[in-house]
This record gives C-alpha cells, sequence and structure tokens, in this order.
C-alpha cells in the first residue's frame, strides 16, 4: 500500500508503533488430539484457523480481539473468542494504545504487498513491525472498520449458505442414487414403491446391478498434442477442474500449455475422469471436442446410460472412496481399467437416470448461484478496502450522521 500521500489529518506509523506482540508459549495446546465440536478452539494463522477444540482449561487467551500472526509466512487471523494456539511461531497483537482500532490495523495488514521468499526466518521484529501505514482518527478507523465487518459478516453467511447447499446436495446424491426419483419427481420410500435385496443392499425392483464399465467405453489412442491440428485443440488436466463440482476452472489450448506428451482425444458430451491422486474426484462433462491428460480417462457413456448421470455417480462419495482405495493398492496412485470394473452399482432406466441428474444439476445451478454472488461480494470488498484505507474515499460524511 502506498503512503506517500494521505489524507490531511492522517499520519503515517510503524506497524510496531501501534501494535504490541506477545509470544505465545503460555497458550499453546499440549495434547494435540482435538474433539470435532467441544472445547476451546486451536488456533493457526493459516488457511485452516481452527484446527479442532481442546478440553485443556489453562493457557487459554482470553484477552481478544486480537490478532494472530504467523511469524514465518505472515499470515494473519482477527480472533474475537478465547483460544489456545499449535504453533511457536505466532505472536499475538493487541493495540498499544486507546486510539487504535485493532480490525482497522488487521484490515490494512490483508493489504500489504508482503510476500516471504524461500527463507525460514521470523518476520515480525526484523521486518513487519517496520511496515509504514496511514493511520486516521479513531472515529474514522472505527467507521472504516465497522463497513469492512459488515462486509466481511455478509460474506460469512453466504458461505455458510453455500456450505449447507453443498451438504444439502450430498445428502440428495446418497438418496438419489439408492432410492431414486419416481415419474412424480418424489424420492422414492418403501412406502410407497416396490424395492428388492441386491449386492447393494436395498433397491428399487426396476433397477438393475452393472458393473460401472459398463456405463461406458474409454476412448484409447493417444495422439501428439505438439503437432497440427492438436495443438490448437483445448486441453484439460486433473488441475483444471473443481474437485467434487464437475466445474471447468480453466481452458488453455495444448500450445499454451506447451505440452508435448501423448494425450487422449475426447468429445462433446464425453465425461472426462482424473484417474490418479489426489486428483480422483475431479470430473467434468465436455461441451466441446478437445485433449485431456494421459492422467485422466475419457468416458464415452453409452446409449443406456445419460451422460450426466455418469458424471454424477462418479462424483458420488461412494464412488470417491472406492477410488481412492483400490488407488492404494500399488506403488503407482491411480485407479486402472480393471480396477473400475470391480465397482458395481444400480442403474435405474435412462429416464429416471435423466429425471436424477436434473435434480443434481439444479442443486448445483443453485449453489453457483450463491458462489457468483459471493464473489461479487468479494470484489466489492476489495474496492472498499482500496478506497477506505487509503483515504480515497473518506467516511467524514457518515461519522456527521452518527455523531
Amino acid at each position: 500500500m502506498k503512503t506517500s500521500r494521505i489524507p490531511e489529518g492522517w499520519t503515517i506509523k510503524k506497524l510496531g508503533k501501534v501494535l504490541l506482540y506477545e509470544q505465545p508459549q503460555r497458550y499453546l495446546v499440549v495434547n494435540e488430539n482435538y474433539d470435532n465440536r467441544t472445547g476451546t478452539p486451536v488456533l493457526t494463522a493459516g488457511k485452516s484457523f481452527i484446527l479442532g477444540y481442546t478440553g485443556e482449561t489453562s493457557g487459554i487467551y482470553s484477552n481478544v480481539p486480537a490478532i494472530i500472526f504467523d511469524d514465518f509466512t505472515t499470515d494473519s487471523k482477527y480472533v474475537k473468542f478465547p483460544f489456545k494456539l499449535k504453533s511457536s511461531a505466532a505472536k499475538i497483537l493487541r493495540p498499544k494504545n486507546c486510539d487504535i482500532n485493532l480490525f482497522y490495523i488487521y484490515s490494512l495488514m490483508q493489504v500489504l504487498n508482503i510476500k516471504p521468499g524461500g527463507e525460514h526466518k521470523r518476520f515480525w521484529i526484523s521486518e513487519y513491525s517496520q511496515i509504514n501505514i496511514p493511520v486516521p482518527v479513531l472515529p474514522e478507523q472505527s467507521k472504516i472498520a465497522e463497513i469492512l465487518a459488515t462486509c466481511d459478516e455478509v460474506l460469512a453467511k453466504t458461505e455458510a449458505k453455500i456450505e449447507k447447499l453443498r451438504k444439502i446436495k450430498q445428502g440428495l446424491m446418497q438418496d438419489l442414487f439408492q432410492y431414486g426419483i419416481d415419474e412424480r419427481g418424489q424420492i422414492r420410500t418403501e412406502a410407497t414403491h416396490r424395492f428388492r435385496d441386491s449386492a447393494l443392499g436395498r433397491i428399487p425392483v426396476e433397477w438393475k446391478i452393472y458393473k460401472i464399465t459398463q456405463s461406458f467405453t474409454i476412448r484409447a489412442g493417444q495422439v501428439n498434442p505438439s503437432k497440427p491440428p492438436y495443438i490448437d485443440w483445448y486441453l484439460i488436466a486433473p488441475d483444471h477442474i473443481e474437485s467434487r463440482t464437475g466445474r471447468l476452472l480453466k481452458l488453455e489450448t495444448a500450445r499454451a500449455q506447451r505440452a508435448i506428451s501423448g494425450k487422449y482425444i475426447f468429445r462433446k458430451n464425453d465425461v472426462v475422469y482424473s484417474k490418479i491422486r489426489p486428483y480422483l474426484r475431479k470430473a467434468i462433462i465436455a461441451n466441446f471436442d478437445g485433449l485431456c491428460s494421459a492422467d485422466m480417462y475419457p468416458l464415452t457413456a453409452t446409449r443406456n446410460t445419460d451422460p450426466k448421470f455418469l458424471l454424477y455417480l462418479i462424483l458420488c462419495e461412494r464412488f470417491s472412496l472406492f477410488a481412492e482405495s483400490v488407488s492404494m493398492r500399488s506403488g503407482f496412485p491411480k485407479i486402472n481399467r480393471d480396477e473400475l470394473s470391480e465397482f458395481l452399482f444400480a442403474f435405474p432406466d435412462t429416464q429416471e437416470q435423466s429425471r436424477i441428474a436434473a435434480v443434481l444439476v439444479s442443486a448445483d445451478e443453485t449453489i453457483e448461484k450463491e458462489e457468483t454472488f459471493k464473489n461479487k461480494l468479494l470484489a466489492i470488498k476489495a474496492g472498499l478496502m482500496e478506497d477506505l484505507l487509503s483515504g480515497t474515499v473518506r467516511v467524514n460524511h457518515l461519522l456527521k450522521k452518527t455523531a
């Protein structure tokens, strides 16, 4: 963040002049066998944040709010509840004076352009505390912090809604692949429909048990992507696909990837599935002809299989757990064609497959709508942070209204 020009009334201060730091040793957790739900949260400044919960009653940090700062990565988290820490690399930061709003300072820390290199060293005392930051008077700090905190609250609610929708979808997948959906759009139950015993448990009487490989063929024969015409074809690799969702994250040509190894051709409506760990929960239904990595299977649905049903079948939890299990049998972490043939599944007729797929497509569309909204919120917040924390946009008029 540039601090050469600041609004009148603002001052430039070093982070170390506005924040006190405390070493974490008194607050480190002793036993790392965490509970998933109850106890005192055990925190890290990284992406995981809450690692779990401990029943330990001593050494709990309660002088909140505070900032936890990873001295090696410079990651930080704003914490409003009592906690314990896992890592001795953390520092606990608090305001030095009553004229500092801690959330304002935390927000500034999120936009500092500090990227640690490969060296393993502690940054707070040597570098981070020496960074100059713009500091307005406390009322303006507090109003900026209030606006940004409101953004965070809306984002947190949206993320919670997305997570809830994902859990609902997982439950739907489990029910739909076990019970199916009738012509009226109702999930079957044994009270309303006929079921029978099978190798996979109770299933609707109309369904048949197949090997999953009976629902598709695997395209064979690799091509050289460095030669025309394939060099300008779009190419899909496992890291191009979002796990569990069947969503394409990016699209590149073979030329852009400078690909030289062999690739498989896939066609529109093929399901392209990653066959290697740790990407076994990745698959996508293609809406164009292209190339895929040799680490993927291009699967063409048979006449009796809806391609979208096949996609969700491959993304379901039972198949994912099976694929991960068989891929660990050998030193090479992948699932091969013979191992694929071991997986049994209960298949309805094509019409019911399409009804099941339609329900799951609708669930995905609802989730994607919320994720689009979340991304808009993130863009709005980023713009607000840039404007408010630099003083480009002032909040003085808001202060007058609330005074």
